[in-house]
């Protein structure tokens, strides 16, 4: 008996699909910002927009870049549109569902406009999240910091990965001492 419901066929049956190549990775950061997602659901301070979200193995890794067309100088305050290079930015934050992520950043490098400023460039800051030289979010720095308060560094450390942030005692550690003293 033939099938009277015949489905209409689609014309692209597999236009959702992500058949890109992952090859070069600037091609996922040259997109228009209208096909980018805000990040600020997850990091409200921060001005980053998500170009690309992959699964590999057990971790999320997020491409994401600055969503201002400007840079500000941390060392005077200036306002600067001049781009002098860019590079690649890797972020570890906290894990998403009990996996690790990732955070891959393509920031740019300002030369700095102010004649008077002691630099003459200086690198993009994503707003408050991501801390400044550092290798880990903001979120991911306070949990290795309450870990380690919470008991022994080992202990912090066999904690912080079970949940997904491997780290050694060592570095719970250095992020104790790192933290400011109480004024009391």
């Amino acid at each position: 008996m033939p099938n009277r419901h015949k489905c209409k066929p689609m014309k692209y049956p597999n236009g959702r699909k992500d058949t890109a190549k992952f090859g070069d990775i600037q091609e996922f950061f040259e997109k228009s910002s209208q096909d980018s997602l805000d990040l600020s659901v997850l990091y409200p301070d921060a001005e980053l927009l998500i170009g690309h979200v992959k699964t590999i193995g057990k971790d999320v890794h997020i491409y994401a870049r600055s969503s201002l067309d400007y840079g500000v100088c941390p060392y005077c305050g200036a306002i600067s549109h001049k781009v002098h290079s860019r590079y690649f930015r890797t972020v570890v934050d906290l894990p998403i569902l009990g996996r690790r992520t990732i955070l891959h950043l393509w920031m740019r490098k300002f030369f700095c406009e102010n004649r008077e400023c002691g630099k003459k460039t200086f690198a993009e800051q994503p707003g408050n999240e991501i801390i400044r030289s550092r290798r880990r979010s903001r979120r991911c720095e306070v949990t290795v910091a309450r870990a380690g308060l919470t008991g022994s560094s080992n202990t912090a450390s066999r904690t912080l990965d079970i949940m997904g942030i491997p780290i050694s005692s060592s570095t719970v550690l250095r992020d104790i001492h790192r933290m400011p003293l109480p004024s009391y």
